[in-house]
């Protein structure tokens, strides 16, 4: 079933189609994206059987107890190399909606997630689609926890937390989405308009000037975060002095804030 959101003063006409299961909302809008579904789609689900995050990491949750959707945005005139923007005008507005809807202002860990008191709170997978050296299209998924989705003693029950553990009373699935779809069209008219996303969201990196470690596959690199690249990259200071830019790798804080 698709509902029609109101109208968000935005030139997409944003939809949203809600399911009980899925295998994950991010396959099923990209297969949609690929046969020419038009902007504004928003698939969410009660629970995924396949979710998965970036570098094709499993996103675990329990039934009920997450939101978890994927959304289509097209077109988007946007040049490849700053494919980034999206995953940054995203965290900022789920950390944005969270914010006004709960009561609480998470942090943003780079380059994807959502941390609240040390803790994953949601991550964000963002595909597009090239042509050209420009985004044609992207589909942006994300999965923010709403309830405990794991028991004492499971491996990501200390790693994660949701938002029943520190707020009075957890803001409806719906009100939570129409937040993030406010604040995501408002951002992307300003991007349109030339806006960058990089220096708003760069200040709200709880991953500046931490001591951290960066593992991508056999690789691995230790120092401190000194910044990012207009583009995303993280730049790492090595012990050496050298300065490492960073562009794909999962970041552990230093004081055991992991993923």
């Amino acid at each position: 079933m698709e509902e029609r959101i109101p109208p968000l003063t935005d030139a997409i006409a944003w939809r949203w189609r809600r399911l009980d299961k899925v295998t994950s909302t991010q396959d099923i809008v990209r297969r949609e994206a690929e046969a020419g579904a038009a902007a504004g789609l928003i698939l969410c689900a009660n629970w995924q059987s396949a979710g998965r995050g970036r570098l094709q990491r499993r996103w675990e949750s329990a039934p009920g107890a997450a939101l978890l959707c994927s959304l289509l945005v097209r077109p988007i005139a946007l040049p490849a190399q700053q494919a980034a923007h999206l995953t940054m005008i995203t965290a900022l507005a789920l950390a944005d909606a969270v914010a006004e809807t709960a009561g609480v202002q998470p942090d943003i860990k780079w380059p994807n997630d959502l941390y609240l008191q040390g803790r994953k709170l949601a991550g964000i997978l963002t595909e597009t689609q090239i042509d050209a050296n420009n985004v044609q299209w992207a589909v942006i998924g994300f999965g923010l926890n709403l309830r405990r989705s794991f028991p004492e003693g499971h491996p990501l029950a200390r790693q994660s937390i949701a938002l029943a553990e520190v707020c009075g009373a957890v803001p409806e699935r719906e009100t939570l989405l129409r937040a993030v779809v406010l604040h995501l069209a408002a951002s992307c008219r300003r991007r349109r308009a030339g806006w960058s996303p990089h220096r708003a969201w760069q200040q709200r990196l709880l991953t500046l000037g931490r001591e951290v470690t960066v593992t991508a596959g056999a690789k691995r690199w230790h120092g401190t975060a000194v910044g990012t690249t207009s583009a995303g990259a993280l730049q790492l200071r090595l012990q050496n002095g050298s300065l490492r830019e960073i562009w794909a790798g999962e970041v552990t804080l230093s004081a055991s804030i992991g993923d």
